[in-house]
């Protein structure tokens, strides 16, 4: 009978998109789930190398996708501008909890209602989600040095069931080690 060596290793890989193309998003339900009290303006800005465009050091920025989002309502002040869209399953514009109930928007604010330079909703830049949004808090993830494994001979390979690796051991053991 002869032993044999066998090395696991593992490649984890995350997405590089946003899962959500949001500024911001709150997963409140009721009127002021996001508040702009003092004004102000949310944008963006392309941030692909070699395509960024700096002025002064600063990015320069764009008056489309700064979108928002929100399980309720906005409220914006005068002089606050959401070069973008609003997001929420909810609906209208007004006072919030005015009516039968939470009005999307409200306040005096601007939402310019384009999410990229040519594609433009009308105004008052609101997007009807189609039901509530759960955010998924996403797993810090770490790669973990392989790992020698000796096998007698006629051994199946391992599998991670066989060897009792889940998720759980995994960072288990990186907690150990830390």
């Amino acid at each position: 009978m002869r032993n044999a060596e066998v090395e696991v290793s593992a490649l984890l890989e995350s997405h590089v998109l946003p899962c959500y193309n949001y500024a911001g998003f709150a997963t409140g339900n009721g009127c002021g789930s996001i508040s702009f009290n003092g004004g102000g303006t949310i944008d963006s800005y392309n941030s692909t190398p070699g395509i960024m465009t700096l002025s002064g050091g600063t990015p320069v920025t764009q008056t489309y996708e700064g979108n928002l989002g929100s399980n309720g309502n906005v409220n914006t002040a005068s002089g606050t501008v959401i070069d973008g869209t609003f997001a929420s399953p909810d609906t209208g514009v007004g006072a919030c909890g005015a009516g039968a109930g939470v009005d999307a928007l409200s306040g005096g604010g601007t939402v310019t209602g384009c999410s990229t330079a040519t594609s433009c909703v009308a105004p008052p830049g609101l997007v009807k989600l189609p039901q509530t949004v759960t955010m998924v808090r996403p797993r810090q993830l770490m790669l973990v040095a392989p790992v020698a494994l000796r096998l007698a001979a006629g051994s199946a390979p391992p599998t991670e069931r066989t060897m009792g690796i889940t998720e759980t051991s995994v960072f288990q053991a990186i907690a150990a080690r830390s």
